[in-house]
């Protein structure tokens, strides 16, 4: 953020492995991602020593003097290690937004990536499963956008001139991540799964949630990381159909002004 001209924001490092197992993104995805897909970056006119994320998180929440709204957009390792780390924290959490899981569809770890047998899970579950378990059993407010939602929101070449000719750095470099998924996955349309999560997130409007029951399958097999609808009290609200093109206005509106 600093390298766009925006307020500088406290980065956490998280731990290198889950809270169980060895589950990880596969090598070649990290690698790459590390480099930012080969883009080349604004400098920050700073450099910001990273502190372990658990803490970053705790802290934050506990000092801050209103609820606070969580985004989670990666494995739940953190967070459950904040929550570990600090139990209390858990009243100054007004909600929590998930980009997650895969309810009455399959998951997407076979069909990305055939050497792991597992149809049922959705990556950013199914790399810390025991992590995503402690969340979805905690208690707190739970808002969960799955792929059964993401993947009604797809992203064409028509998106991407209006966000890079804004003249904003930040629509611009959106502009070329844009451009690269198109290039790189497919030149038809793509998935931009934790930017449709993030949109959701400033409105529940664009997608209205319905109540369930949502537990983690943390067993070892082809099911491991699963978020299975079972019978019980309602642990989450799940967004299942979202209102497509006003998400991709909302985006539009906000990368291209």
């Amino acid at each position: 953020m600093a390298g766009l001209g925006g307020v500088e924001i406290p980065v956490g490092a998280g731990r290198a492995t889950p809270l169980e197992g060895n589950n990880a993104i596969p090598d070649p995805w990290r690698e790459v991602s590390d480099g930012f897909w080969g883009m080349t970056l604004p400098q920050a006119t700073a450099a910001t020593e990273p502190v372990p994320a658990a803490e970053l998180i705790a802290g934050t929440v506990s000092r801050s003097t209103q609820p606070v709204v969580l985004f989670v957009s990666g494995t739940h390792t953190n967070l459950a290690e904040a929550l570990r780390l600090d139990p209390d924290i858990a009243g100054q959490i007004r909600d929590v937004y998930i980009m997650g899981g895969s309810l009455y569809q399959p998951g997407n770890i076979k069909s990305d990536w055939p050497e792991i047998d597992n149809s049922t899970a959705e990556w950013n579950i199914w790399a810390d499963p025991l992590a995503a378990h402690e969340v979805f059993a905690s208690g707190l407010p739970l808002h969960l956008v799955p792929l059964d939602a993401t993947n009604r929101v797809t992203w064409t070449q028509a998106d991407a001139p209006g966000w890079a000719a804004s003249g904003s750095a930040e629509g611009a470099l959106a502009g070329d991540l844009l451009e690269w998924m198109l290039s790189a996955w497919s030149a038809r349309e793509v998935y931009i799964w934790d930017l449709v999560a993030a949109v959701s997130t400033t409105d529940p409007a664009l997608c209205p949630e319905t109540p369930l029951s949502v537990e983690v399958v943390i067993a070892p097999g082809p099911e491991q990381g699963r978020t299975a609808v079972v019978d019980g009290a309602p642990n989450v609200g799940a967004c299942l159909a979202p209102d497509a093109a006003q998400i991709k206005a909302r985006v539009a509106g906000v990368l291209g002004r």
